[in-house]
Formats: C-alpha cells, sequence, structure tokens
C-alpha cells in the first residue's frame, strides 16, 4: 500500500468504507465463535497459546490494512478509525481467550 494513491472521489472513499465495515463485521462473526469456543479447549489448554500466537499476527496484519486505509481514504477517516478499533477490540478478547489457558496440574491419587 506504499505506492497507493489517496482516494479522493467520494463515491470510491464509501467504496472502500463500506467493504472495510464488511470485512470487520465478518471478523467479527469469526472472533466471536472463536471467543465461545475459547471453553472448549480448556481440556487442552496448550492449544490456547498458538491460538493467541496467530491471532497477534492477523491483529499486526488488521493494523497494517486499517492504518493504510486511513491514511489514504481520509474523507473516511473517522468511520475507518472507529471500526479499526471496533475490531481490535473484539481481537484482543479473543486474544485474552486464548492467551490464559494454562496446563492444570492434576493430582494423581493412588489407592492402596
Amino acid at each position: 500500500m506504499q505506492q497507493t494513491p489517496n482516494v479522493d472521489d467520494a463515491n470510491e472513499a464509501q467504496a472502500i468504507a463500506d467493504a472495510f465495515r464488511d470485512f470487520v463485521r465478518v471478523h467479527q462473526v469469526l472472533l466471536n465463535i472463536l471467543i465461545g469456543k475459547a471453553g472448549l479447549f480448556q481440556t487442552v489448554p496448550f492449544i490456547g497459546a498458538p491460538i493467541a500466537a496467530v491471532l497477534r499476527q492477523v491483529e499486526n496484519i488488521v493494523d497494517t490494512i486499517a492504518f493504510g486505509l486511513i491514511d489514504r481514504v481520509q474523507s473516511q477517516a473517522t468511520e475507518l478509525t472507529n471500526q479499526a478499533q471496533s475490531l481490535s477490540m473484539t481481537l484482543k478478547t479473543t486474544i485474552d481467550s486464548y492467551d490464559g489457558m494454562n496446563m492444570r496440574k492434576r493430582a494423581i491419587s493412588f489407592k492402596s
């Protein structure tokens, strides 16, 4: 996106904002599904850290896309910023859901 020119046409700017809004909506649906499934992975807690790591990479990519759009579609900067912040909050919640999983120590009892 470094060589991409600014978008000055109002119709194009609106189309980009609409597309980003859809992008955010779809990702939030997916992330909310992952949040809901986090409890299922408590039985295999070692899976939490890799999922959280991948989600952090997704977060970096989403930030890059959002900042690039905000810089190039300045007439929609407020809308794009609001959408990016909303998605960022959902990503953080999802990461937190998986980041806290730890291996539980299981007590073994021996019966005589």
